[in-house]
């Protein structure tokens, strides 16, 4: 099959060109610390080919699996040109896949912990059913309501404009 024309490619393509900022996962969600440096590298390069021919671009940022890494891992990502990326609120969603007001409370408690200057990565999947919809507004709005200014990660890593290369 050709993935370039899959549902997913087409979410993907219609986020890039809302200028959403698309970045890697791997191509198979596997754990990065389970492969040899070749694994990885092949892994990572299946997803950035498919990304390349969806979008035109190579991605530069990616979260690893489970955040996983090692040395290794890290050394085969930076050799390939990624900047990993991983999160300070983990909303448990996979924990609770239909149970969005536990994910909410959970990046309450979470934002509630940190300062007034604090800045957050959160975790949120959006394959699970209640992290779609309502709860992204909830989530926006909230984050909102505490003078906090939602960017894409390029921006967040203080680098604007290094989200892809070509």
């Amino acid at each position: 099959a050709d993935l370039t024309q899959s549902d997913d490619a087409a979410r993907v393509r219609r986020a890039y060109n809302e200028g959403h900022q698309i970045a890697s996962h791997t191509f198979s969600h596997t754990d990065l610390t389970q492969l040899s440096e070749a694994g990885v590298e092949q892994e990572m390069n299946r997803l950035s080919d498919l990304l390349k021919r969806v979008i035109g671009r190579h991605v530069t940022y990616m979260r690893p699996p489970y955040g996983n890494t090692s040395s290794s891992v890290l050394s085969v990502l930076g050799r390939l040109g990624y900047r990993v990326v991983t999160w300070s609120i983990d909303t448990n969603d996979w924990r609770h896949p239909g149970d969005s007001e536990a994910s909410f409370q959970e990046y309450r408690s979470a934002m509630a912990d940190g300062g007034a200057d604090a800045s957050y990565i959160s975790l949120q999947h959006d394959t699970q059913p209640g992290t779609n919809g309502h709860y992204v507004e909830r989530v926006v709005a909230y984050a909102r309501s505490l003078g906090k200014r939602l960017v894409r990660i390029d921006e967040c890593f203080g680098a604007p404009g290094s989200a892809y290369r070509d």
